[in-house]
């Protein structure tokens, strides 16, 4: 297993990542014009194995890298959340896997959230948000080796009709060289 953070670290990164779970909510709320609550639901360090084991096949994971970290991380959303968006923008039932159309919407809303990840980490480090893809099949996201420590953010959003986590997974290596910044 790759390193640990120390649980200073871990409150540094759950405090940066408070503002980005209130981003999302307000974009949300844009996108479907109804009232979509974001909060954080846990922080948690674990292995790369045990959060894929986690995910539903198919999923929507959104795999990315984080320059000039040069480590790669995972926007992940639970399937009723992604369903939302698909739902409002297209105006019909969606279920199993999503097509060409299907993708192109939670494309956009991806593409802006993670607009708004590079906006968060601009004080404490900038960063660009890179080569950004969606994989459905999480045993092929492959960012990690399964024994690497992962810190996972989960943020829980609520629809007027549906709700899930959206998660944010960073393998501990991507982090490494700015976790002293997390420190004071």
């Amino acid at each position: 297993m790759t390193g640990r953070i120390t649980k200073e670290q871990q409150r540094g990164i759950e405090k940066l990542h408070v503002d980005f779970a209130k981003r999302l909510g307000t974009y949300f709320t844009e996108f479907v014009g109804n009232v979509v609550d974001s909060d954080i639901a846990f922080v948690d360090q674990t292995t790369y194995a045990e959060f894929i084991m986690s995910l539903h096949n198919p999923s929507a994971s959104y795999k990315f890298t984080v320059q000039p970290l040069d480590g790669p991380a995972i926007l992940d959303f639970a399937l009723p959340v992604a369903y939302q968006f698909v739902e409002h923008e297209l105006g019909k039932k969606v279920d199993g896997p999503l097509n060409d159309a299907e993708r192109s919407v939670l494309a956009k809303v991806v593409r802006h959230a993670l607009q708004e990840l590079e906006n968060i980490w601009k004080p404490v480090e900038p960063v660009q948000v890179v080569n950004a893809e969606l994989e459905t099949n999480p045993k092929h996201i492959g960012i990690a080796q399964p024994g690497d420590t992962v810190i996972l953010i989960a943020f829980e959003i609520h629809f007027q009709h549906a709700n899930g986590l959206v998660n944010l997974v960073y393998p501990y290596t991507t982090l490494e060289n700015v976790l002293s910044k997390f420190d004071a």
